[in-house]
Parts: C-alpha cells; structure tokens; sequence
C-alpha cells in the first residue's frame, strides 16, 4: 500500500488497526496473485515440455517407420536381383546341358545370348 492510500484512509478516519488491517489484505492479494501467476507460469512450461515430448516421440515413430519401410523395400529389391540370377543360372545351366554331347550342332551361349536371357527375365 502506497503513503498516500494511507493517508487519505488516515484523513477518513479510520483507525491504525483497520488501516493496517487493509494493508494486511492487500499484501496477501498479492502474494495469492503471484502464486496464482507462478502455477500458472509452471503449468505452461509443463504443458510446453510435454508437447516437445510428444513431438519428439512422433518425430522418433516417423523415423522408424520410413527406415523399416526403407528396408523392406531393399529387401524386397534383393529378393528380386537373386531371384533373377537364379533363373539365370539355371537357364545357362541348361543350355550347357542341352548342347553337351550334340557334337557341335548347337553353337555355345555366347555373353550376348546370355545379356539378351537376362533382359527377358528382369522384363
């Protein structure tokens, strides 16, 4: 309470108990203000870290799904380069059989026939 609040309750008559009296509420107001201005400041700044946190964790989620996404999707590109050889191979390897022991009638897989082979299958 400020000099001159005292005074003009002074010059309204009031006595020194209530004038103190009043001064006593004032300050408790005050006091109940900034607890109720503290709480709320602390209730903010939870509120702020608990949205950070939930950010941070869906942001953490995101990442995981995009890197098993990413690795399924290697995954499945691997199955199918293997995949290819293998029918590669066995196509050679049947060629190989087919013109063994024909005394020349078929001409050997030349890297042509082979790319060519490979083409098809990844086609």
């Amino acid at each position: 309470m400020k000099i001159e609040d005292l005074v003009v309750l002074a010059n309204a008559g009031f006595s020194k108990t209530e004038i103190l009296g009043f001064a006593g509420q004032n300050q408790n107001q005050n006091q109940n203000q900034n607890q109720n201005q503290n709480q709320n400041q602390n209730q903010n700044q939870n509120q702020n870290q608990n949205q950070n946190q939930n950010q941070n964790q869906n942001q953490n989620q995101n990442q995981n799904q995009n890197q098993n996404q990413n690795q399924n999707q290697n995954q499945n590109q691997n199955d199918m380069v293997l995949e290819a050889i293998n029918k590669l191979t066995a196509t050679i390897q049947a060629s190989n059989i087919q013109n063994t022991g024909n005394g020349g009638v078929n001409s050997p897989r030349t890297e042509k026939d082979i790319i060519n082979d490979m083409l098809k299958i990844m086609n």
